[in-house]
């Protein structure tokens, strides 16, 4: 007997080269209530420091959102993302989100070294037909993509490349 990739993998020859040199460090979860979230994680799984932040406080002088709340923390050398999409604004996070408020895992987040190692990544993805929904390519030291890899792993994949602003900006994300 002669074992078959799925379909769905069929013509991807190239999908596990895409992780190749890409360090795997995050979870990435979606809510509508993120202080339930904190609460759920603190007294559920001992995570009970977080790095909580709106996007809004990153975005250009006069800009009016709708902006997220996110909530980062470690874990056993694991970081966890909580992201509380702007209301109306839900964008990637939408097919995600629970009806109930509750938490839902989104992504995998992955390390990548490189600005060109990231731009590279992100041509392979397009080249292939997988759909790169988010580019946020940013000077200030941390730029990311999210890749739609929902077909091959029922998650967004998202890929981040830090620079000496981003590694900066990690230093304040609390160890549990």
């Amino acid at each position: 007997m002669s074992l078959r990739a799925p379909s769905s993998l069929r013509g991807r020859a190239e999908m596990s080269a895409l992780l190749d040199g890409v360090r795997y460090f995050q979870l990435g979860y979606v809510t509508r209530d993120i202080e339930r979230a904190k609460t759920l994680y603190a007294e559920r799984y001992g995570v009970r420091q977080f790095f909580h932040f709106s996007t809004g406080q990153f975005a250009p002088p006069g800009a009016t959102g709708p902006f997220s709340e996110i909530a980062l923390a470690y874990k056993n050398g694991v970081q966890i993302e909580l992201i509380q999409p702007a209301p109306g604004a839900e964008g990637i996070y939408l097919d995600a989100l629970r009806a109930d408020g509750g938490v839902a895992l989104h992504h995998l987040g992955y390390l990548i070294d490189t600005a060109e190692a990231l731009s590279s990544l992100t041509q392979s993805f397009k080249n292939q037909n997988i759909p790169v929904p988010v580019e946020n390519i940013s000077p200030a030291g941390l730029s990311l993509i999210y890749a739609d890899t929902r077909a091959d792993t029922g998650l967004f994949s998202e890929f981040v490349c830090l620079g000496e602003g981003g590694r900066a900006f990690f230093d304040n994300v609390p160890q549990n």
